[in-house]
C-alpha cells in the first residue's frame, strides 16, 4: 500500500519500456496523487512497438510536460484521470488506422498523439494544453468508451502545432488558440479564439461556422 504520494522528474536521457514508457495505477485511491514533471529528455516507443504508449496515466495526479520528446504507438500520452498541463514538447503518435475501444485496464486509444479517455473510476480529467507539437492521425483525441458519465472531463487548447485531427466527443469550444493542419479544429472554436489552419493536404468534408470575435485563417 503506498504511504506517499509519488514524484517524478524527468530533465534528461532516455525512457524506453515494454507496453509503456511510464504508467501509473488507477485501482484503488492509494495510488492517486502522483506529481509528474518532465522538462527534457526523451520517451522512446517501447519494445511492443505495436501496443504501446509514452505515458499511461489512470490515475489521479498532475502530468506537466515542458520539453522533450515522447513518441508512442498508440499514443504519445494517454489521461484517464488526472491533470495533463502541457506547454510545450514534441508529442508523437505513429499508429495508424485510429481505433478506440473500451478498455478497463489498458489503453482505448490508438493512433492519437495525446489520448483523453476517462476511466472506469469516472474521476476528474483536465487537459491544458498551451503550447507543443503534436503529430499522429489525431493529434487531439477525446472519448469516454467505458460509460455515459461525463461530468469530470475538460479541456483547454490555447496555443500549440497540432498535426493531425481533433476531435472530442463530451468537451465543446475549448479551442481558443493555436495552428492546425486539418479544419476539424473549427468545430471546437471556444470564445475569442484565434486559429490557423495550414492545410496539409485537400479538405473535403463539412463545413464549419465562426462566431463574433473569433478569428480562423485559412492557408
Amino acid at each position: 500500500e503506498a504511504t506517499e504520494d509519488a514524484t517524478l522528474t524527468i530533465e534528461a536521457g532516455s525512457i524506453k519500456g515494454y507496453y509503456y514508457g511510464i504508467m501509473g495505477n488507477g485501482n484503488g485511491g492509494n495510488r492517486n496523487g502522483t506529481v509528474i514533471t518532465m522538462t527534457g529528455g526523451k520517451i522512446e516507443e517501447g519494445y511492443c512497438s505495436d501496443d504501446n504508449t509514452g505515458i499511461f496515466h489512470p490515475q489521479l495526479g498532475t502530468l506537466t510536460i515542458s520539453g522533450g520528446e515522447i513518441t508512442g504507438y498508440k499514443s504519445a500520452i494517454e489521461m484517464r484521470s488526472g491533470t495533463l498541463n502541457i506547454s510545450n514538447g514534441t508529442l508523437v503518435s505513429t499508429g495508424s488506422p485510429a481505433d478506440a475501444e473500451a478498455n478497463g485496464n489498458g489503453n482505448t486509444i490508438t493512433g492519437a498523439a495525446i489520448a483523453v479517455s476517462q476511466h472506469t473510476t469516472n474521476q476528474e480529467l483536465k487537459a491544458e494544453i498551451s503550447g507543443g507539437t503534436f503529430t499522429g492521425v489525431y493529434a487531439l483525441y477525446e472519448e469516454d468508451k467505458q460509460d455515459e458519465n461525463v461530468s469530470n472531463i475538460s479541456m483547454s487548447v490555447t496555443g500549440g502545432t497540432f498535426d493531425g485531427k481533433i476531435f472530442s466527443e463530451n468537451c465543446k469550444n475549448f479551442i481558443k488558440g493555436g495552428t492546425f493542419s486539418n479544419p476539424s479544429a473549427c468545430n471546437y472554436l471556444g470564445e475569442g479564439a484565434n486559429v490557423t489552419v495550414l492545410l496539409a493536404d485537400d479538405y473535403e468534408g463539412p463545413g464549419f461556422a465562426t462566431a463574433d470575435g473569433q478569428t480562423v485563417v485559412l492557408n
